[in-house]
């Protein structure tokens, strides 16, 4: 008998698409060269994304797309054509804008507290801004109108009008003029986004970034931080970890790269998955892409949709993942996501409580995102592939004999996972392994007594249940050799989200290839 050999992968580095497959078995053998719909585990690993459920079981008045989506008051604000809603999960009533509008763009909205009262204003590159606290909104006359977007900074309340940058007087937010303390500054570049970041303004535009410091009229100076670069879609502007993302055309950036090498640096955020945020860029061009926090897990979610798309593209969004490798430091992964077709969508952490909400443009409700453990209802189709590995010796053939993977459920639940193991590149001219269910697969299963999961519920044999005291182990005996083998681990339902840590692999050397 050949001697058998044992190769440990633990879960890690995220999905990779630009690397040559024996570097990436070397450099990251946990990471992935394809994935749907997982994120980094809270405690390592890959697990399968939540869900998301209605947040309000009434559809938002109006019709067509919902062209904002902010969280409010513990409520949501859904901005759905030329009028603007407020929702605490009961129905939504009538509009809460103050005018009459007959068009209205993408909206962007800042919330910030002056006194004891929090506020939203809200813009939509049309009509004038108006702001809401909870009881009573109010149009800014004295605003410029066709404001795109719109932030708080050292009190003053600033506004992004074409290549002019506008800003109140302070603590002040209907009163624009010089006398008070307000003003304006003439950029050149059109306006796409305003962030506050680390003690400055920095005023994102098509072709350029600038950077405005001091603390009022008086002292405020911009000035370029690079005219080679800027950001078309400027709701993708979010901090996360400590720093600013936002998409470029070349691909998803952090500000402090940016800032500190100016438009030379090569550096994306995304880089491992150029190729899948470039056709994210390119198929929602001319429609909506925009970015959402997760703070609770550390995620800038890049969301796209686009009217004559709809739901036949297979990438929705691009999940980048804030997470601590092994040697514990903070690293980054990307994920891709298919079946959340947001518009629009915004996060506020209150009190230990994240709430998430996205609009969809194909229904037109709002909903609760990270939340459950199906897309309203219906199936999450996940999956993990590993890179195709030569097992560290690529002259021979490897015989795989058994394959454990270390998973476990988010909950007092059953896990549903498959193995598919390709062989040689996924050659379509040999015969090729077929999948196997591997909660069939659990050694030293046990009767679990009362166990309502199932369609007639009553009691399950040879299934793992987490925090039942059966170990949280997946055995299955694959068939077949190759000269390289890439696993994919894969699920379709509605059962709470399954995370895999390791997968240990014992296999023989073969023929000399």
């Amino acid at each position: 008998m050949a001697e058998w050999k044992t190769k440990v992968v633990v879960m890690e580095g995220g999905t990779q698409t630009s690397l040559e497959f024996i570097a990436q078995e070397s450099q990251l053998p946990g990471s992935l060269i394809d994935s749907l719909n997982v994120e980094s585990g809270k405690s390592g690993g890959y697990s399968r994304i939540k869900g998301f459920a209605k947040f309000d079981s009434n559809e938002v008045p109006g019709s067509g797309n919902i062209l904002g989506t902010f969280v409010f008051n513990g409520g949501a604000i859904a901005c759905r054509g030329t009028a603007v809603y407020f929702s605490l999960g009961s129905g939504w009533g009538s509009a809460i804008n103050p005018s009459t509008r007959t068009s209205a763009g993408y909206y962007q909205g800042e919330k910030y507290t002056w006194g004891a009262t929090e506020r939203i204003t809200l813009v939509d590159g049309v009509n004038r801004p108006f702001k809401y606290d909870g009881s009573t909104a109010t149009d800014l006359t004295a605003a410029p109108a066709g404001a795109t977007c719109v932030t708080e900074f050292k009190n003053h309340l600033f506004l992004g009008v074409g290549g002019t940058l506008y800003f109140s007087a302070p603590n002040n937010d209907t009163d624009y003029t010089t006398g008070s303390g307000g003003g304006a500054d003439v950029i050149g570049d059109e306006i796409t986004a305003l962030a506050s970041w680390r003690g400055n303004l920095y005023i994102f535009c098509r072709g350029s970034i600038h950077r405005l410091s001091g603390n009022s009229a008086s002292d405020f100076v911009s000035e370029p931080i690079t005219e080679f670069l800027g950001c078309e879609h400027g709701n993708t502007v979010k901090e996360l970890a400590g720093d600013l993302f936002f998409l470029s055309d070349a691909g998803v950036r952090t500000m402090s790269n940016t800032e500190t090498v100016g438009d030379v640096s090569l550096e994306l955020v995304t880089d491992m998955l150029r190729a899948d945020v470039q056709s994210l860029h390119d198929t929602f061009e001319g429609g909506i892409i925009h970015a959402a926090i997760n703070s609770t897990k550390g995620q800038y979610r890049l969301f796209g949709y686009k009217d004559s798309v709809g739901t036949s593209n297979p990438l929705d969004a691009i999940n980048i993942c804030a997470t601590t490798n092994m040697q514990g430091q903070p690293t980054l992964e990307c994920f891709k996501i298919k079946g959340i077709y947001a518009t629009g969508a915004d996060s506020d952490f209150k009190e230990g409580n994240e709430l998430f909400l996205h609009g969809c443009g194909v229904s037109g409700y709002i909903y609760r995102q990270d939340f459950g453990d199906s897309f309203d209802g219906g199936n999450i189709e996940a999956f993990i592939q590993l890179p195709y590995m030569v097992f560290d010796d690529p002259a021979f053939r490897k015989n795989i004999h058994r394959l454990t993977v270390h998973a476990n459920a988010d909950s007092d639940a059953l896990v549903q996972l498959s193995a598919q193991l390709y062989l040689n590149d996924n050659d379509q001219t040999i015969v090729q392994p077929t999948s196997i269910d591997l909660s069939g697969n659990v050694p030293g299963t046990a009767a679990i007594y009362g166990f309502a999961g199932g369609t007639s519920g009553g009691t399950l044999y040879g299934a793992f249940i987490y925090g039942r005291g059966v170990t949280p182990k997946y055995k299955a005996y694959p068939s077949g050799s190759g000269e390289n083998i890439s696993t994919k681990l894969f699920s379709n339902d509605t059962l709470p989200a399954w995370s895999v840590k390791t997968l240990i692999f014992e296999y023989e050397l073969g023929d000399r290839i």
